[in-house]
């Protein structure tokens, strides 16, 4: 019982311990481009001007998303509306 407790306890921790392994790696290569950034050469430069197209498309993204959700509340409000003069209609027809 003990055994199967400490092995149900040890895989409940792997996804932690996973996680926690991805966010060094991250941390790492953060810090990896960072002291690259600094040489200031050729790379240096082309890692910037990717990151500024990062950037520039991940706010595109952001923006099309909140305009998809605007457009969605406005469709919503539309069929709420047609669906009150529907049902107004046939109140009306009865």
């Amino acid at each position: 019982m003990e055994c199967s407790a400490a092995v149900h306890a040890s895989q409940e921790s792997y996804p932690d311990h996973a996680i926690e392994e991805k966010l060094i790696k991250r941390f790492q290569l953060m810090d990896a481009l960072r002291n690259k950034v600094k040489q200031n050469d050729n790379d240096s430069c082309l890692i910037l001007e990717t990151m500024k197209h990062i950037i520039l498309l991940s706010t595109a993204i952001l923006e099309s998303q909140q305009q998809a959700h605007e457009m969605e509340q406005k469709l919503n409000d539309i069929k709420r509306k047609i669906l009150c003069v529907l049902v107004i209609l046939t109140l009306f027809y009865i």
